[in-house]
């Protein structure tokens, strides 16, 4: 049987940016419903992956494969940006998190990004997600924290699997970049 991306215990694929916490955690803990639930600050590779039950050494090998192929990368964050609903910092380059993606989903076409709702893959670390009354407020109070802090430099060195059970987001592995 194939691996069937629906919502009963779905899994992500994302890269963890703790550098970000400083300048958000408090912002996402109060606007990002998902940080409440162990989802730390991150930009999504990939959601919803496979169900949670799903997953196999099959699996991981072929998710390893890809992401061991892919070369380490610095980004930094420095610009925010808006969806209708959520506000974000956008990653620069932002390529390489889009490389990482397609590539992913070139050996689980059953999984596009965010169940192929959207017609292309925009790389981001959400801080307010679904509260469109605050939306004009919280870019303000990022921009300013952005202007006074700088930009947040990172490093890509991983891909962390997630997975959702019983109301939590746990880390369940790690793929290391070449």
């Amino acid at each position: 049987m194939g691996a069937i991306c629906i919502e009963m215990s779905p899994t992500a694929l994302i890269v963890e940016v703790p550098e970000a916490d400083h300048l958000v955690g408090d912002l996402r803990a109060k606007y990002d419903g998902v940080s409440l639930l162990g989802m730390p600050a991150h930009i999504t590779i990939l959601y919803s992956f496979i169900e949670k039950q799903e997953l196999n050494k099959l699996i991981r090998y072929k998710i390893d494969g890809v992401v061991s192929g892919a070369k380490k990368f610095e980004f930094q964050l420095s610009k925010v940006e808006l969806f209708p609903e959520t506000v974000y910092l956008a990653p620069s380059p932002a390529a390489n998190f889009v490389q990482l993606t397609e590539a992913i989903v070139t050996v689980f076409p059953e999984c596009p990004p965010f169940g192929g709702i959207h017609d292309s893959v925009i790389p981001h670390l959400s801080v307010l997600n679904g509260h469109k009354k605050y939306v004009a407020e919280v870019k303000e109070e990022l921009e300013s924290r952005l202007e006074l802090s700088a930009e947040i430099k990172s490093r890509c060195t991983h891909v962390a699997l997630y997975g959702f059970e019983r109301g939590r987001w746990e880390k369940l592995d790690v793929f290391e970049l070449s």
